[in-house]
C-alpha cells in the first residue's frame, strides 16, 4: 500500500522591515543634549550614519550647540612649570591637545581659544597654538627689538564676534605686547595683525614703572590694561588707536590685585588687605577720557568690602 506524501510548503520569510527613521529635526534636538564636556560624543555620533554626520558637521550646529548648553566647558588647564620645562596641557576632560614644540616654552596668555607661546629655544620667539586645530602661527620679531618683554596678551580681531568658533575657523587675530627698556624709563607696546602679517609701529609713554609679568591682562573694549608692579598704575592700550596712557587705579592697601573685565563693560579690579582675610571688589568705567584719577574722574567707580571671605594660600612645590 502506497502513501501519497504531500510536499510541505515553503513559507515565505518575511523580510525584517527597518525601523522607522526619525525626523532630522528629532535627530537635532536630541544630538544637542550631548554632554559639552566630552567632545568625543559628538564624534562619535557622526559615525553612526550619514544622515547624523550631516547633521553635526552643518555649520549651524555648532552655534546651536553652544547656544543650548550655554556656558563653555572647562577643557583643560595649562600650567608653567618652575623648573626647565616645557608648558603642559592638564586636560579635565576627554580632549587633550598636544603642543608641538622644541625646547623651552612658555605660555604668556591664552584668549578667545587661542594661545600666546613663547618659543625661547627656536628661530621665531612668539607663537599663537590653536588648541582645537593644532595649528601654529609663528610670529616674526618685535620692532624695536625691547630689552625686556614685559606681558602680552592675543585677542580676537573681529568687530563683535561672539568667540565661540572663530579660532576653530582660523579667524584674525591681534596680539599686543609691551616692553620696556632697562634705562629709558619708557614703556613701549606694537600690535600685531594676522591680517597684515606684520606689527604696527611702536608707541612709548614715558613711566618708571615695570608691567607685572605675573598678572592676566585685561580686554574691556577696544583697549587692553596691564597692570604695573606693587599695586601702581594700569597702562592701557588702545588697539584702535595704537596709543599708550596711564591710569591711576583706586587705592588699594592689599598685598596683591587684579584686573578684569566687568559685567557692565568696565573695568572691574579686586586686592587683598594687609592681613590677607578681607577681599575689596570694585568697578569703574573707562572711557577714551574717564580715569580713575580724582583729576580726569568723569565716570563711575565704585567699591565695596566683602568682610570675613578666607581664600586658601597657593602652595609652592
Amino acid at each position: 500500500m502506497m502513501q501519497l506524501f504531500k510536499p510541505r510548503r515553503l513559507r515565505r520569510q518575511r523580510r525584517r522591515r527597518s525601523p522607522p527613521q526619525l525626523m532630522d529635526d528629532v535627530v537635532d534636538e536630541i544630538l544637542l543634549r550631548l554632554p559639552l564636556d566630552d567632545p568625543a560624543c559628538l564624534f562619535r555620533a557622526s559615525a553612526v550614519c550619514r544622515t547624523w554626520r550631516r547633521i553635526v558637521t552643518d555649520p549651524g550646529f555648532s552655534g546651536r550647540y553652544r547656544a543650548f548648553h550655554r556656558t563653555p566647558p572647562l577643557l583643560g588647564i595649562l600650567r608653567n612649570p618652575y623648573v626647565s620645562q616645557s608648558a603642559g596641557f592638564v586636560p579635565t576632560t576627554s580632549f587633550c591637545p598636544t603642543l608641538d614644540s622644541k625646547g623651552y616654552t612658555i605660555v604668556l596668555d591664552c584668549c578667545h581659544g587661542r594661545v600666546l607661546l613663547d618659543l625661547t629655544a627656536s628661530d621665531s620667539d612668539y607663537a599663537v597654538w590653536n588648541p582645537i586645530t593644532g595649528d601654529q602661527h609663528r610670529l616674526p620679531g618685535i620692532p624695536g627689538n625691547p630689552e625686556s618683554l614685559d606681558n602680552a596678551a592675543v585677542l580676537c580681531a573681529v568687530g563683535g564676534c561672539d568667540h565661540g568658533g572663530c579660532a576653530g575657523a582660523g579667524g584674525p587675530f591681534y596680539v599686543a605686547v609691551v616692553g620696556h627698556g632697562y634705562d629709558d624709563g619708557i614703556a613701549h607696546a606694537c600690535l600685531y595683525s594676522s591680517i597684515t602679517g606684520a606689527w604696527s609701529a611702536p608707541a612709548s609713554i614715558q613711566t618708571h614703572e615695570f608691567v607685572d609679568t605675573t598678572l592676566t591682562v585685561a580686554l574691556v573694549g577696544d583697549a587692553a590694561y596691564f597692570p604695573f608692579e606693587l599695586g601702581g598704575n594700569i597702562l592701557r592700550y588702545d588697539i584702535v588707536e595704537q596709543s599708550l596712557s596711564m591710569i591711576n587705579p583706586p587705592p588699594c592697601n592689599g598685598r596683591g590685585r587684579a584686573i578684569m573685565p566687568a559685567d557692565d563693560g568696565g573695568l572691574g579690579f579686586a586686592s587683598f588687605n594687609s592681613e590677607g582675610y578681607r577681599l575689596h571688589l570694585g568697578k569703574g568705567k573707562i572711557g577714551l577720557d574717564e580715569m580713575w584719577n580724582g583729576k580726569h574722574h568723569t565716570g563711575s567707580s565704585s567699591s565695596r568690602v566683602c568682610s570675613h571671605v578666607v581664600l586658601a594660600e597657593w602652595d609652592q612645590f
